[in-house]
This record gives C-alpha cells, sequence and structure tokens, in this order.
C-alpha cells in the first residue's frame, strides 16, 4: 500500500503535535515492511521554511517584549516579577532550537521508510496546470499535488493507495478528488482517521 503525505505529516510528528502518534504509527507499519510511505522532495524543504518562519516571529516577539520589560523594570512595583517574565521570553528562542532539532531527527527517520519523489520537468508541468481554474492551488500546493499525481500515474505495483494530509481548505475540491479518484487514491484529512483506514484496508486485504 502506497501511503502519500505532505509537510504537515512531517510537522505534526516532529513537532509531537495532537495526532503525532498516529504519524509514528504509520511509519512504523511502513518500517515493517506492510506499507510504503510516499513523499514529494518539495517537502523535505517546506517543513525548515515553516521554522525559519515561526523562529523569525518569535524573535521579533521576544524583542518586542524585551522592550517593555526594560520599561517596566523602571518601576519597581514590577521589578520582582520581572525575573520570571524574562524566563517565559526565553523559551521562544529555546523552543525554536528544539524543534529544529526534532525535525532534523523526524526526517531522519521518515528518510529511512519512504519513497521520495524527485521533481521532474513534467511534474513543473502539471503544477503550472493545477495553479490555474478549476483547481487554482498556491505554487507549494500545486507542486505538492503534480508530485503526487505524476507518481500515481507511473506507479504500477500499489493497488491500495491513500493520501492523507490536513489541508482540507486547499485540496478538498471536487476536481483535485476526482483525479485521485481515477487512480484509485482515497484521500483522507486527519492522520487519526487515515492510520484507521490504512488499518482496516489492511484487514480486507489479509481476509481476502
Amino acid at each position: 500500500m502506497n501511503i502519500y503525505v505532505e509537510s504537515n505529516f512531517v510537522l505534526e510528528f516532529a513537532l509531537r503535535q495532537a495526532q503525532f502518534q498516529s504519524c509514528e504509527n504509520i511509519i512504523t507499519l511502513c518500517e515493517s515492511g506492510r506499507a510504503c510511505l510516499v513523499l514529494p522532495a518539495f517537502c523535505l524543504a517546506e517543513p525548515f521554511d515553516t521554522l525559519v518562519r515561526r523562529t523569525k516571529d518569535r524573535k521579533e516577539l521576544k524583542k518586542k517584549l524585551d522592550i517593555e520589560f526594560n520599561q517596566l523594570s523602571r518601576t519597581a512595583l514590577y521589578t520582582n516579577q520581572l525575573d520570571s517574565l524574562r524566563e517565559v521570553s526565553q523559551i521562544l528562542i529555546q523552543s525554536s532550537l528544539e524543534e529544529e532539532q526534532r525535525l532534523h531527527q523526524a526526517l531522519l527517520k521518515i528518510l529511512k521508510v519512504c519513497e521520495v519523489i524527485q521533481i521532474v520537468p513534467s511534474i513543473l508541468t502539471l503544477a503550472a496546470d493545477y495553479r490555474l481554474a478549476p483547481f487554482e492551488l498556491d505554487i507549494q500546493d500545486a507542486i505538492v499535488y503534480a508530485s503526487i499525481v505524476h507518481h500515481l500515474s507511473i506507479s504500477k505495483l500499489a493497488s491500495r493507495k491513500c493520501f492523507i494530509n490536513r489541508n482540507s481548505r486547499d485540496f478538498n475540491k471536487p476536481d483535485i478528488q476526482a483525479i485521485l479518484d481515477s487512480h484509485a487514491c482515497k484521500m483522507l484529512f486527519n492522520f487519526d482517521k487515515g492510520y484507521n483506514y490504512i488499518l482496516s484496508t489492511m484487514s480486507l486485504s489479509t481476509a481476502n
């Protein structure tokens, strides 16, 4: 079974967000050889871009907080409270460093079990089409979606396929769904439901 994922799967697992356990369970299935994780190459870089932007925002917030703390330090009333507030401010920077480390570790684990879809000219051509109506995807999503559709069109080995992501705002469109359906690829917008779907599909395969 081919399990297609994108950047939000990587971040969900790396940053231990709400559905990270299902992401970890999916990786474990792939480690056992019962399924194959498939990831567009574009999604290896995109999570780092997300963290870079998040780190920049946190640094700017810390800078603003430090200015306010310096103002408050002039008032004796707040002097005893400022040390703990500055510790909270420092957490913003520390958390960014820890998140980058977790992302590195997560990618090392994912890369051991996944197939990476390399970007080729035909994918970029498809992505250009998916930027237009009726798809109207932004450039990042267009490249991700084009990578998956391209892989589906050339991959004949896997009889069962699914695309699991949390981007229902952009991908939950009839025309996008129709193309995946034409390749017998189910799309799900929840990693917990995705993992349960994989388990149920595997159970049916075993029973048959």
